[in-house]
């Protein structure tokens, strides 16, 4: 893959397969997404080291949670 210009590349690449013994088969097709990145190499160099991760935000439960059974409103 040569490329003058810096980006992601989407393809489709597409398979078809036929008998030629037996005219009468029906073809099949195999189909492959591919997808080629090209950058340079200072954005190679400035890229992540470690792959991503969320920070996981640490979100309190109430400890001690106790629910009255009450009685329905009228109407």
């Amino acid at each position: 893959f040569k490329s003058s210009q810096v980006g992601v590349y989407l393809a489709t690449l597409a398979f078809e397969f036929k008998q030629n013994t037996q005219p009468t088969t029906r073809p099949f097709h195999i189909v492959r997404f591919i997808e080629v990145e090209y950058r340079t190499k200072l954005a190679a160099l400035l890229g992540p080291t470690e792959p991503f991760k969320p920070l996981r935000l640490n979100i309190l439960e109430p400890e001690n949670c106790n629910v009255d059974e009450g009685v329905p409103p009228e109407g």
